[in-house]
């Protein structure tokens, strides 16, 4: 029953103790396609607002030696989102926001894990 609570994904609006057990481990390839999704597309990464522990430079999280990044969220300045259910930062309120005012512009979700780019409407 133990090991058990490492496959346990809650809701998006309850936190969870990512450190704390394996579940996590598909974000960071998930995190790598979105990345890879961005470069693509040409999304501007000062346009894309995240949270802990994705705000900063690539440089700095993966180790990449890449000089730019994602910024903290404003959902009243940023033109996209990048969220995944590992954040626990995000507010009910904030997800609401997202869920109904903003669209999906791309995600990919593996075991229980999801990262989701918002775009705010109309998207670029």
């Amino acid at each position: 029953l133990f090991f058990s609570g490492n496959f346990w994904i809650y809701p998006d609006k309850i936190a969870q103790g990512w450190d704390a057990t394996i579940a996590h481990w598909p974000y960071y390839n998930l995190r790598k396609k979105m990345i890879a999704y961005i470069d693509k597309t040409n999304i501007p990464y000062d346009e894309i607002g995240t949270d802990f522990p994705n705000i900063g430079l690539q440089k700095d999280i993966d180790l990449n030696g890449v000089g730019h990044g994602f910024v903290h969220k404003d959902l009243s300045t940023n033109h996209y989102i990048f969220y995944s259910n590992i954040f626990n930062n995000f507010t009910d309120e904030e997800l609401e926001v997202l869920h109904n005012s903003w669209k999906i512009k791309k995600s990919f979700q593996q075991s229980g894990i999801k990262v989701v780019l918002f775009g705010k409407f109309p998207v670029r």
